[in-house]
Parts: structure tokens; C-alpha cells; sequence
């Protein structure tokens, strides 16, 4: 996928998305959408969301590899976890700023 392929296309992204959206468990295709679509910065808002998701974790969760198996157990995606007001301030901070 080139970087403009989706810019200012959302209809487009997530149609794309439908069929071909894969993140191992981390982003569902809506909550990454303003990075292909907006040209927002991806690596920082997925930096960001991990740091909050091991606030989710259980106490007992403590080592890498559990981590990972946390994770890779998840029914939802860690961003649908979140909720849609993380997720607005994790792409606002992002980009050097922070949601209203």
C-alpha cells in the first residue's frame, strides 16, 4: 500500500480495509484509519497505545512473554479496549498536541 493510496479517502481505506486489514490483535482497521487517510503519525500513536495498554493488564502480567501472551489472547483489538476518547487523545498527543 503506497502512503497517499487512501489520503482523504476513508470510504476508500476502510472498503480496502473490509478484505486486507490485518495488526496481529493491535489496531482494528477504524481506530488506524487517520494514518492512512489523514497522514497522521502512525509509530507514535502505536508507541502511545501500548503504554496505556499495560495499564489493562492484569496484576500478574509482568514479564515480556506474558505481555505477548496477553495480547495475543485478546477477543478485541487493544484499541477497541481503549475506547474511541483513548483513542482520539492517542492520535492528538501523536501529533504533538492533545485532544480537546
Amino acid at each position: 500500500m503506497s502512503g497517499d493510496r487512501f489520503l482523504n479517502d476513508l470510504d476508500g481505506y476502510l472498503a480496502w480495509a473490509k478484505d486486507n486489514f490485518t495488526s496481529k490483535g493491535q489496531w482494528c482497521a477504524r481506530h488506524w484509519a487517520p494514518c492512512p487517510t489523514e497522514g497522521r503519525n502512525g509509530i507514535v500513536a502505536s508507541i502511545l497505545m501500548m503504554q496505556k495498554a499495560v495499564g489493562l493488564m492484569p496484576s500478574d502480567v509482568q514479564t515480556p512473554a506474558a505481555m505477548n501472551s496477553w495480547m495475543a489472547n485478546l477477543i478485541e483489538p487493544i484499541c477497541c479496549k481503549l475506547g474511541d476518547e483513548a483513542m482520539a487523545e492517542i492520535w492528538a498527543e501523536a501529533e504533538g498536541g492533545r485532544a480537546a
